[in-house]
């Protein structure tokens, strides 16, 4: 073979494999650039204005969501399967379009408020950050969760909420910052006492404290095995005897299906401040000593007798009725933010859709 050629060759050949690897590598890059990019613009789930929501915010967020609609869904119905409940139709939705629903709007309302706390300048502090990561910590450290290891506890998250602990802080700080805003926002309100007093005279019999005794009657009983219908039954069976002069805390004792039965026998003091389901809290302030009745809640049916009123002055009650005000005026200028078209809720159809 011809010397001068076989030299050539030994020139040519590994400069065209040099360029040919070089050529591969500049592919590589730019097939992956595109992958990263195609993965950035599709791992958000929506955006509020030019806030994204990503996929595992979204998830978490509509995991807890769902874990909470269900809770209240097997309180009604103990027999309940997971499976047809998320398939049940309310009207032209199913629950879990139902739940997503909410969730995204859930999380819109707090992107809004997290906006305009920054707009105005508000920032945690060191102190609601410790916060934070201390209430994490006692989450890792619980034994169901990670019994004091941190991987194990973001495992427990990644299984069951879609995301692990670091999505989870993200969201505490975040809703942090939007709760100090907003009540920063209520403190502020400068409400004067007349606009005040004007509230309380309403209705001041609204502000009282009162005593009642209940027998509540669980829908499907303690065991889950009766029908409402049987419940509803025994409810006013009981009302009719308390109606007829029978003693309402003994029948607490002997009927009442209230887990706080045996502390308290049936017999409960609160205004309406205090944490108690609505319809029970309305009907004892709109009754008058003596009354009765039954109650209907998400529990069951509640057997009530209104056994004393308090009066509460308005000097009492003025700081809670300020922030009532302060809450509802705050309210009203959330409701406008809300409308401005930079606050728009877009959800990224392609995956949005595909979230469960």
């Amino acid at each position: 073979m011809d010397k001068n050629k076989i030299k050539e060759e030994k020139k040519t050949m590994p400069i065209y494999a040099k360029y040919g690897l070089i050529a591969l590598v500049i592919l590589a890059a730019i097939i992956g650039g595109m992958f990263i990019w195609f993965n950035a613009a599709s791992s958000y789930a929506a955006k509020v204005g030019n806030e994204k929501i990503s996929v595992k915010e979204y998830k978490l967020y509509l995991a807890m969501q769902k874990e909470s609609m269900f809770y209240q869904a097997r309180s009604l119905d103990p027999s309940l399967a997971e499976e047809t409940f998320w398939k049940t139709k309310i009207g032209s939705e199913t629950t879990l379009e139902i739940a997503k629903k909410r969730t995204l709007e859930g999380i819109g309302d707090i992107k809004i408020q997290i906006a305009e706390a920054k707009n105005s300048g508000i920032k945690l502090d060191a102190s609601d950050i410790k916060n934070i990561d201390d209430s994490i910590k006692k989450i890792v450290d619980n034994e169901q969760v990670g019994g004091g290891n941190r991987i194990k506890a973001n495992k427990f998250f990644e299984d069951h909420y879609g995301a692990g602990l670091d999505v989870f802080r993200k969201i505490q700080l975040e809703n942090a910052l939007a709760l100090k805003y907003k009540d920063k926002i209520i403190s502020e309100n400068n409400i004067p006492e007349n606009e005040l007093k004007a509230e309380y005279d309403k209705d001041p019999k609204m502000y009282d404290k009162v005593t009642v005794t209940q027998v509540l009657f669980l829908y499907e009983g303690k065991d889950g095995k009766r029908s409402r219908e049987e419940s509803k039954k025994l409810a006013d069976d009981t009302l009719s005897k308390v109606k007829a002069g029978n003693d309402t805390k003994e029948l607490a004792k002997k009927l009442s299906e209230d887990p706080g039965v045996t502390e308290n026998s049936g017999v409960y003091t609160f205004t309406k401040y205090d944490n108690l389901v609505p319809e029970f809290i309305d009907w004892a302030l709109k009754a008058n000593v003596g009354d009765s009745g039954i109650v209907e809640t998400s529990y069951g049916y509640h057997v009530m007798k209104l056994d004393k009123r308090e009066v509460i002055q308005f000097n009492d009650v003025k700081g809670k009725i300020k922030s009532d005000l302060s809450t509802g005026k705050y309210d009203a200028k959330f409701s406008e933010w809300k409308k401005d078209a930079k606050y728009l809720i877009k959800t990224n159809d392609s995956v949005y859709g595909s979230i469960y």
